[in-house]
């Protein structure tokens, strides 16, 4: 297990979440990144570049609890 610290983001995948996303991954977090669309997910995680191997997407829609249930799982 890595002895570093895990965050998880909701709305990772633009704007003040991607940037939260970002400054964590250089700081060495473990990073969740979760958002809704998968595919924007994995835009933004590209963006990352070398940053991106500290960073994994989750699908998470916040807004509906059958969504939240489904992540906890993972």
């Amino acid at each position: 297990m890595s002895k570093n610290p895990i965050a998880l983001v909701t709305g990772g995948n633009r704007g003040i979440g991607f940037e939260v996303v970002r400054q964590l991954a250089m700081r060495n977090f473990q990073v969740v990144l979760s958002c809704r669309n998968p595919t924007e997910g994995e835009t933004a995680l590209r963006s990352l570049g070398d940053l991106a191997m500290k960073v994994r997407i989750l699908r998470l829609d916040v807004s509906t609890d059958d969504s939240v249930q489904q992540a906890a799982q993972e």
